[in-house]
């Protein structure tokens, strides 16, 4: 059994604490150190060796995003989970922008954080219901004119059918699988659909898909 290595951002000792208490007796993780601010994390990722960094948005000396952001470009073995207290949808885009792979609610279950850990270190990403939602909501504010709506690309029937399948939550694997093509196959219609739609990550891809109506909000 593979080992998922986690490095743990935050500033408030109790907060830490309770996600040590989650995830303590899952014999697959291990929270290799802690970090208690933004320049903590950035010399700890220098020492050691972490699959996934649980990072705290509202972290003290730089900022969650800032982390991020720098984590995304100078190591990008590891993957990068934003805890963030808000679900507002500038908070959402800030980290999508940064280069997050998972954005999930502080108050979360322990469930449903190992859900994304685990999503995270198999190559996925991870969204909440309550984060898609935001995304939802984002779209039905926004206008029509948007550059990222989308509305003048054109998917074959098969790249609608990936889009769907992503927007769903399916996996890589998942998706090979249930259409008998390959993991790199899948991997390369996505990025020809994100190339098309003109968009960045795979929150943009559920937005789309709710716009078209090939999943239901």
């Amino acid at each position: 059994m593979a080992m998922i290595k986690i490095l743990l951002a935050d500033d408030h000792q109790l907060f830490r604490e309770g996600i040590k208490l989650l995830l303590m007796n899952r014999p697959d993780i291990e929270i290799l150190d802690e970090a208690c601010d933004g320049w903590d994390v950035i010399e700890k990722v220098k020492t050691i060796e972490p699959n996934i960094l649980l990072l705290d948005m509202s972290m003290p000396k730089l900022s969650g995003i800032e982390v991020a952001k720098i984590i995304a470009k100078e190591n990008k073995k590891i993957k990068i989970i934003m805890l963030s207290a808000n679900l507002d949808e500038y908070s959402l885009k800030a980290a999508l922008k940064a280069g997050v792979h998972a954005y999930i609610h502080k108050d979360v279950s322990q469930e449903e954080l190992i859900t994304a850990i685990h999503a995270v270190y198999n190559g996925n990403e991870y969204f909440s219901k309550a984060v898609t939602d935001t995304i939802y909501k984002s779209y039905i504010k926004s206008v029509k004119d948007n550059s990222h709506d989308g509305e003048n690309a054109s998917l074959t029937e098969r790249e609608l059918e990936i889009t769907k399948l992503f927007a769903q939550g399916y996996s890589y694997k998942e998706i090979a699988e249930k259409l008998f093509i390959t993991a790199r196959t899948v991997e390369s219609h996505k990025k020809r659909i994100m190339q098309k739609l003109q968009i960045d990550t795979t929150a943009d891809m559920v937005r789309y898909a709710i716009k078209n109506k090939l999943i239901e909000a």
